[in-house]
């Protein structure tokens, strides 16, 4: 079982006993024996796929996490430190049993992908080799990363073209990003050490030269780690969704995947809900535009930067209010024509990081407000 395509919270916690220092010799392996029996999963093959682009049957991955824990002690006895797992397992991969013709640590030039068949699930074979590279490399060393995906609004263009498309795009773009691509046409950029942002910025740039050259308009879908979970696959969907949806949109536009509100449909509140945003420094009131369970759509006087984890504190206006405050994540903010008394006010987009409890209660404030607006009682 690959462990890309295990729950969330398995991959999780294989991180978590991959990373932990403590987890040392039988703890370590009777932890991951543990996660398959409460899992359902292969563990020994799970952890090692998760460790290094290895893959063994669950009882061989057993006996090559043995060999490496024990690598990773005569490491330590050398050095005079712990070199951690990882570290360990790329080690005595590459130098002792050759497994590894080069280890994954080491920095070099990665050859470009080229184009895959039609119909295939990400783009390539070589792409997808890339993309899980690049994201193992981002979340090792804490860098986001980003995948970008560039397509004509008009389909049928032709070879000529996007030749030219492809050299202008060759010719824009970082040294450190990979360009490949995609079938029928278009192209996807995978960008390292770019965030959600930055990604976006970059995609509206490459949109105008790819327009020259073909003479139509282009669209992107950008989806982000660690805004998305590090999964090669699940980025890449979700890029083509906000691809899909930069083009239903009209086109000649770049989207960031927004998870949130495709899963939680959110409803306009109005008056009947206050809000108060909770950061560094005093509390911030906040006009709520719409929520859902997942999220919401604030209006503030000042800008909060994407990324920022926050507290959102709801009340209900009410003669008996309720009131639940919420863990969020910022996932953008946008500057509007909106007057405030500071200035501009910024349209800001959250999503909630909430236990199920809390989104139970936002579901509750939300039923109220819609008998409000329907001229019936709200509940106690």
């Amino acid at each position: 079982m690959d462990p890309h395509d295990l729950r969330g919270e398995v991959q999780g916690e294989i991180r978590r006993i991959l990373a932990d220092p403590g987890m040392r010799a039988a703890r370590l392996m009777g932890a991951i024996g543990d996660l398959g029996a409460v899992s359902g999963v292969e563990p020994y093959r799970a952890c090692l796929r998760a460790l290094v682009p290895v893959d063994r049957s669950d009882g061989a991955a057993r006996i090559l996490l043995e060999e490496i824990e024990a690598h990773r002690a005569r490491l330590e006895t050398s050095l005079a430190r712990d070199p951690g797992l990882s570290v360990a397992a790329l080690d005595y991969l590459h130098d002792l049993e050759g497994t590894l013709g080069d280890p994954v640590f080491r920095e070099q030039a990665v050859p470009q992908p080229e184009a895959a068949p039609a119909g295939s699930d990400l783009v390539s074979a070589s792409l997808d080799e890339v993309l899980a590279l690049e994201m193992r490399r981002s979340e090792r060393f804490g860098h986001p990363m980003a995948l970008a995906l560039l397509a004509p609004d008009a389909g049928g263009v032709g070879e000529d073209l996007l030749s030219a498309a492809s050299e202008a795009l060759r010719k824009a773009i970082r040294d450190t990003d990979h360009a490949a691509r995609l079938l029928p046409d278009g192209f996807a950029l995978v960008l390292p050490c770019a965030g959600e942002e930055e990604a976006v910025k970059t995609a509206d740039r490459h949109r105008p030269g790819l327009s020259a050259a073909t003479g139509v308009t282009w669209s992107c879908g950008v989806a982000s780690c660690p805004d998305r979970p590090w999964e090669p696959r699940a980025l890449a969907g979700a890029a083509r969704r906000a691809l899909d949806s930069a083009r239903e949109a009209g086109g000649n536009a770049v989207r960031p995947y927004r998870a949130e509100r495709r899963e939680h449909p959110r409803r306009s509140v109005g008056p009947s809900i206050a809000a108060v945003l909770r950061a560094e420094g005093p509390d911030l009131p906040v006009q709520v535009l719409d929520l859902s369970i997942g999220g919401s759509l604030l209006l503030t006087s000042r800008r909060i930067d994407p990324g920022s984890r926050i507290l959102l504190a709801i009340r209900e206006a009410s003669a008996r209010p309720r009131e639940v405050v919420l863990s969020s994540r910022v996932v953008r903010s946008e500057a509007t024509s909106v007057p405030s008394p500071d200035g501009p006010a910024w349209r800001s987009g959250v999503a909630f990081l909430a236990d199920v409890e809390a989104r139970c209660r936002v579901a509750g404030i939300l039923t109220d407000a819609a008998r409000v607006r329907s001229g019936g009682e709200p509940g106690a």
